[in-house]
């Protein structure tokens, strides 16, 4: 319960109007390298962005299997931002040492505007 209520409720906070935003700068980079070919996509990661290139990796991959429509770019992050929220949750448990405590920071966490 304190993993899965805050991961539910950053899931939906997540999801909501998840189509209608524009892309920013960094989606566009991140649909530009998950379009490149594999060749090219390493010499991208090669002299730019090694850091990053587990990601680009992945997001090809994805692209690949789902399409490139701004949803499906942005579905990986709000899985992650969901895992995210649960596990806010479970710090904030073992911080206060209460259920409430878990549950109230996972929820603040999923209502923050940034997330």
């Amino acid at each position: 319960m304190v993993f899965l209520l805050p991961a539910f409720a950053t899931l939906l906070s997540c999801l909501w109007g998840i189509g209608r935003r524009s892309a920013w700068r960094d989606e566009h980079a991140t649909w530009w390298a998950a379009s490149l070919w594999f060749g090219d996509l390493y010499e991208l990661t090669r002299n730019v962005d090694l850091a990053i290139a587990p990601y680009y990796v992945f997001m090809h991959l994805w692209v690949s299997l789902f399409g490139d429509s701004l949803t499906v770019l942005r579905l990986p992050s709000v899985l992650a931002m969901a895992v995210a929220g649960g596990l806010v949750g479970l710090l904030g448990r073992r911080a206060v040492g209460s259920t409430r405590g878990g549950i109230a920071a996972g929820l603040l966490f999923a209502l923050v505007p940034t997330v």
